[in-house]
């Protein structure tokens, strides 16, 4: 099963068999299976270099997941993801011109070249989860997907008005801005996950969550069509797992 898009037969891309085992260690690292090794590190994904071949996986979703599993990695170490988000991984190497695509495919025949990713330029601080918070105004929010009619800004709890209570009221007021180049979590997977968040906080779930389902919660990616922003929807389910932690 293939767990990323293909490229063209014709086109270069990351070698399936190297993402493949290297998501692998990464999904055991975060728990998702026996660990049988040292865990993966966010600067071992930051560094990763796959091998090209032809019909491989599109270089552009396999980053955008390792950008993710950046956060996760370092949301699990217990570093603050807030206020020192994950530096994207980008290719170094440029896509080919028409003119160099000959030679590179012969290359990755008789020998597969290796891509290695780099930041070349500071990506913008990714927002932190205090902030995800907006008025109905924003481009996407689950209030407008869902025709919710709260939209008043959360407000710090007062005489006769709990502290789970503001928690559960940011969460239903909480917006995602969309994914970038079209890739992002499954909107209706978050928005369904969101209310047993705000069912648990309140106090009327039938199965709360706990703090560790929070913070491992996975959700089915998308490509070039609407999704959540995959490090913004991480940044704040790990906010909300350590208001979880919290509760009495």
């Amino acid at each position: 099963m293939n767990r990323f898009p293909r490229v063209m037969a014709v086109r270069l891309g990351y070698d399936p068999g190297q993402v493949d085992d290297f998501v692998r260690r990464i999904e055991r690292t975060l728990g998702l299976g026996p660990l049988d090794g040292p865990p993966v590190t966010a600067d071992e994904i930051r560094n990763a270099k796959f091998a090209v071949k032809l019909g491989g996986y599109n270089e552009t979703a396999v980053d955008f997941a390792l950008d993710a599993f950046i956060v996760a990695v370092e949301a699990r170490a217990g570093q603050d993801i807030a206020t020192a988000p994950a530096a994207p991984r980008r290719p170094a190497v440029s896509p080919p011109s028409a003119a160099e695509r000959p030679a590179v495919r012969n290359a990755a025949v008789e020998g597969p070249a290796v891509r290695t990713p780099a930041v070349t330029k500071p990506e913008p601080a990714a927002p932190k989860p205090a902030d995800l918070a907006v008025a109905a105004s924003s481009p996407r929010t689950r209030a407008e997907e869902r025709a919710r009619s709260d939209t008043a800004p959360a407000k710090a709890a007062g005489p006769g008005e709990s502290w789970l209570e503001t928690q559960a009221a940011r969460v239903e007021r909480v917006a995602f801005r969309p994914g970038r180049l079209g890739m992002g979590y499954r909107e209706e997977e978050v928005d369904a996950f969101l209310d047993r968040v705000v069912a648990t906080l309140r106090g009327t779930a039938a199965e709360p969550l706990t703090a560790e389902q929070v913070r491992k919660a996975t959700f089915a990616t998308v490509v070039f069509r609407p999704g959540y922003a995959i490090h913004e929807v991480d940044g704040f389910l790990a906010e909300m797992a350590s208001v979880l932690e919290r509760c009495p």
